[in-house]
């Protein structure tokens, strides 16, 4: 009898946590700036509306000092934006493959040719992130897959920053699509037409799977999954 009753108060307590009254708690998350860029604006909006007893605390960081991260239980989950990931000691909770181009003005004189070759613009004028994220990371790698190096003219972490200069100038850069839409759709920059870079980016959801989900932080994956998948 004192085990059923054990038993019967373990499955009434989670009953409770799976339907709360009132969802509410504290979320950590990790990111780097262009995920945070594209998810923390109209999505965060709604996401406060439909939950709003829930805080989020979000930190900037490079991919490996998120995981870092995650593994202390520094943070509850992380957004990565990087190569696809997969490793038993996480769990993803939503992911979406990303496409990314080299960009630059639409008066710029290499959007005259059909197509380029990523040996033919190394020594073009470049803005980029920093060489230690994400997409800038791999692309560095494709580069030397090819034995070839870029060097720009100015390292920024902002990719916002980074679509407006090129927007403006002759400079060129190398973004992710979803950085660069609303330029794009606008007609201020044009994708360069690269026929041997194939770089691949995922934005991944990440939590560790020892890490106990609260009913707050189901909530959030809940959300971000439906967001993601879109």
């Amino acid at each position: 009898q004192h085990a059923r009753n054990i038993l019967e108060s373990h499955e009434k307590m989670l009953e409770e946590l799976k339907t709360p009254e009132i969802i509410k708690g504290n979320i950590r998350l990790a990111m780097s700036s262009s995920v945070c860029n594209r998810y923390f604006k109209d999505d965060f909006l709604n996401f406060r509306k439909q939950f709003p007893d829930i805080h989020l605390v979000v930190l900037e960081s490079g991919t490996e000092q998120m995981f870092d991260m995650l593994r202390k239980n520094e943070v509850d989950l992380i957004f990565t934006l990087d190569s696809h990931i997969y490793d038993s000691e996480f769990i993803i909770c939503a992911e979406h493959k990303e496409e990314v181009h080299f960009i630059a003005a639409t008066e710029h004189p290499l959007l005259q040719r059909n197509e380029l070759l990523l040996k033919e613009i190394c020594s073009e004028d470049f803005v980029l992130t920093e060489s230690n994220m994400s997409y800038r990371k791999l692309l560095n790698h494709e580069l030397a897959t090819q034995s070839l190096e870029i060097l720009p003219i100015l390292e920024i972490g902002n990719p916002l920053q980074i679509c407006s200069l090129i927007e403006n100038s002759k400079m060129i850069s190398f973004l992710p699509d979803f950085i660069t839409e609303d330029a794009y759709r606008n007609g201020y920059i044009k994708h360069l037409p690269i026929a041997d870079c194939d770089v691949s980016v995922w934005t991944q959801l990440l939590i560790h799977k020892n890490k106990w989900c609260s009913p707050a932080l189901n909530a959030f994956i809940d959300f971000y999954r439906e967001v993601i998948g879109k």
